[in-house]
C-alpha cells in the first residue's frame, strides 16, 4: 500500500514536470479559434485596404503608425483571425497568441498586455481603442516577450 502511494505521488510529480516543460518549450497546439490560413488572410486584408509591402515590413518590425491604412489593415487581420471580436472586447490571451503567431514571440508578459488594455480601453470608438491597445502591445512586445528559438 505504501509503495502504491509513493508511485502515485511520483506519477503526479512527473506529470507536473512534463506540463512545466511543455509550457517552457511551447508545445501547445494552435487554438481552435485561430484559423489555419493566416497568410491568406493577411494577403486579403492587404489587398482590401491597399496596404503596401513596405507598411507590412514596418509592422513586422513593430513600427505601428497611426494611419487609416495601418488601422484598417490591423483591424481586418485581427478580426479575420479571431483575435479581435468586437462584441467581446480585448482578450489578453488572444492578443498574446497573435504576437506569438505573427512575430514568432513566445511567453509574452500578459501583465504588459493587461496594462495596455487598462491604459487604452475606453468608451470612445471601440475599434480605435482596440487599435491603440494593439499598438501599445506591439511597441512593448520586443522587450517583454521571449523570442522563439528557430530550429
Amino acid at each position: 500500500m505504501k509503495n502504491c502511494a509513493v508511485l502515485l505521488v511520483f506519477c503526479f510529480g512527473m506529470i507536473a514536470i512534463c506540463q512545466v516543460y511543455a509550457e517552457i518549450l511551447d508545445l501547445g497546439k494552435t487554438p481552435k479559434w485561430y484559423p489555419r490560413d493566416g497568410p491568406e488572410i493577411e494577403a486579403e486584408c492587404m489587398e482590401d485596404h491597399s496596404t503596401s509591402a513596405a507598411t507590412i515590413a514596418e509592422i513586422k518590425k513593430f513600427e505601428i503608425k497611426n494611419t487609416p491604412e495601418v488601422r484598417a489593415y490591423l483591424l481586418c487581420f485581427l478580426t479575420e483571425t479571431n483575435v479581435y471580436r468586437p462584441a467581446k472586447g480585448p482578450e489578453i490571451k488572444r492578443i498574446a497568441w497573435s504576437l506569438k503567431e505573427s512575430f514568432n514571440l513566445n511567453k509574452c508578459d500578459l501583465d504588459m498586455i493587461r496594462d495596455c488594455v487598462e491604459e487604452h480601453q475606453s468608451d470612445e470608438l471601440k475599434d480605435y481603442a482596440y487599435f491603440k491597445i494593439i499598438k501599445c502591445a506591439y511597441e512593448k512586445a520586443p522587450a517583454r516577450c521571449l523570442q522563439k528559438i528557430e530550429k
